[in-house]
């Protein structure tokens, strides 16, 4: 879980120098239902007040990790790094699968699922016959 708290002295007055924003990190362990039940039951003035929940992080240039760990000079250059090997390795970048068709490509039934792709190189069954089964008539692929 994650939650940002924004506030920072002298955002609400007309101050020419505002200060910049304090970022703590904590973690809360165990299971779903073990974190829901731990924040739900506590307060967050309680948690600060534990001393050992939150720790004062210090997001650093220039990517501004909001963890607990120290970034350097090294960490940047192996993020660089990686980010070019990254570019190297997929030449495409995307957002992920995209059907147009859930209802045709997404199912909670393993069998119908995978008797609607089977048709699909069924080469007995022509693309009209495809079409009309499975209503593909304003289907843009066509």
């Amino acid at each position: 879980m994650f939650f940002l708290i924004k506030y920072r002295e002298g955002e609400y007055k007309k101050e020419s120098k505002m200060s910049l924003a304090s970022v703590y990190y904590g973690d809360v362990w165990g299971t779903a239902e073990e974190k829901l039940s731990s924040l739900k039951n506590r307060k967050l003035l309680e948690l600060s007040e534990q001393g050992d929940f939150f720790d004062t992080i210090k997001p650093r240039q220039p990517f501004y990790l909001l963890n607990r760990h120290e970034t350097s000079v090294e960490d940047s250059e192996q993020w660089e790094k990686f980010f070019d090997f990254r570019e190297d390795m997929f030449h495409i970048a995307q957002i992920g699968v995209q059907t147009s068709r859930d209802e045709l490509s997404i199912d909670y039934d393993h069998t119908r699922l995978k008797n609607r792709f089977e048709d699909f190189f069924d080469r007995n069954i022509t693309v009209k016959e495809l079409i009309s089964k499975y209503n593909l008539a304003k289907w843009k692929g066509n």
